[in-house]
């Protein structure tokens, strides 16, 4: 299945993981009341059509957007990213995980900004890179699936075979905001600490809205 897009630059969200270690479905988990999966997608639509990669799409429908199962379900992010790529017609995608509720539209923006001729653009936080908040190009796919025949499913391996430009959000000046944008929910705790970050958010009359409010 093949989704058209006209603006040139599509989102993709993958919600295919197991979430194993939280226990239940982190794209549901809600906060503020609405679940982080709608977060990321109200955040990210300015950018462009919204897709979502998961093997469950009866759980979202509600979403209202499209969906495209793995073509290879549990072998982690690489086939989900496979079968966004695929699955899209933009050539340009930003990528975003199904588990980071703090997602950000200023940021999202500047990473596509920062491609270049590159095939991916990934930011960095303290050096790591955040493969997972980021924008590729179609022109990834076949490097992308011959890693998958391979059996080869670690995403630096896999960016260390295309041209990727790592960008430091560091030097974004994005402040507390690059910190946040990709922050991510694991386990029970993080979701508690999501929960207490939102709720800082809404009490503190100078905290910046993170992804809802930017330009």
């Amino acid at each position: 299945m093949r989704f058209r897009d006209d603006r040139g630059t599509g989102v993709i969200v993958l919600a295919g993981g197991a979430s194993s270690r939280m226990g239940t479905d982190k794209a549901m988990l809600p906060i503020g009341g609405v679940p982080v999966i709608r977060h990321i997608v109200e955040k990210m639509s300015p950018i462009g059509p919204v897709m979502v990669v998961t093997n469950h799409p009866e759980r979202y429908h509600w979403l209202g957007v499209p969906m495209v199962k793995d073509r290879e379900p549990g072998r982690g992010p690489l086939a989900g990213l496979h079968a966004g790529l695929s699955a899209a017609l933009s050539e340009t995608n930003l990528v975003v995980a199904c588990d980071m509720p703090f997602v950000s539209l200023k940021t999202a923006v500047w990473l596509l900004s920062s491609l270049g001729n590159a095939f991916a653009c990934v930011p960095t936080l303290g050096g790591r890179p955040h493969p997972l908040f980021a924008v590729y190009r179609k022109a990834c796919l076949p490097v992308l699936a011959r890693h998958l025949r391979e059996g080869q499913l670690q995403v630096r391996r896999f960016l260390a075979e295309v041209p990727t430009r790592f960008v430091s959000l560091e030097e974004a000046g994005l402040g507390e905001e690059a910190e946040r944008c990709v922050w991510n929910m694991n386990r029970p705790e993080d979701y508690r600490q999501a929960l207490r970050m939102a709720e800082a958010d809404r009490t503190s009359p100078d905290k910046r809205d993170n992804g809802s409010s930017e330009e």
